[in-house]
């Protein structure tokens, strides 16, 4: 009998800042409205085939997204902002905040004749397997709101260089963080395992 192994996730980052503003531009340019978290979320699949527990678990096997894993989910943050030049220094004008979701599930569509109760426990995998990369999309969505309070907060700077190079920092710093994080949480939950995603 095998575990479900679901799953580690890969987690790139990309952040990237607009041009500086002239100096010339108003004091009331920096003060910024609240930054932009978004949320997108995409669900692929891919067939497995088989009339009986073991033939579904080979299926899961040989055609799961990473090999031996029958799910998986891959995240990215990226983060975008303006900033200003004034008098008082250079600081982040606006932000936004972006996390791109991509989590892949294993379908299955039953020939028909099969038990009642193989069906049964595939719905039951399927639902805590669901569970337990939604852990994955939480945590990815942490890291973004986490990453959007930090670069908000960030005071204004001597130099928009300098402002930049602690800005991206800062961000990748905390998403390093949050990579720990999901490798605990699967070590944690035995990579969904002690929440019930388990087949057979």
């Amino acid at each position: 009998m095998n575990l479900c192994l679901c799953l580690s996730s890969l987690i790139l980052l990309s952040g990237l800042l607009a041009a500086c503003q002239d100096a010339s531009a108003p004091p009331s340019a920096a003060i910024m409205p609240d930054p932009v978290v978004t949320l997108t979320v995409d669900r692929v699949y891919y067939d497995v085939v088989g009339a009986s527990a073991d033939e579904l678990r080979a299926q899961l096997d040989s055609r799961g997204p990473t090999g031996r894993q029958d799910a998986y989910t891959d995240w990215w943050v990226q983060w975008r902002y303006d900033y200003v030049q004034t008098a008082s220094g250079c600081s982040v004008r606006s932000l936004s905040v972006n996390v791109d979701v991509t989590i892949t599930f294993p379908h299955w569509t039953s020939p028909g004749d099969v038990s009642t109760e193989l069906e049964g426990q595939w719905r039951a995998y399927l639902a805590a397997l669901a569970v337990h990369e939604d852990g994955h999309k939480r945590i990815a969505l942490e890291a973004a709101n986490e990453i959007a309070t930090a670069l908000s907060s960030l005071l204004a700077y001597p130099s928009c260089a300098k402002l930049e190079r602690d800005a991206d920092a800062t961000g990748e710093r905390i998403l390093e963080r949050y990579r720990q994080q999901e490798q605990s949480y699967d070590r944690e939950t035995e990579h969904g395992a002690t929440q019930g995603a388990r087949f057979p």
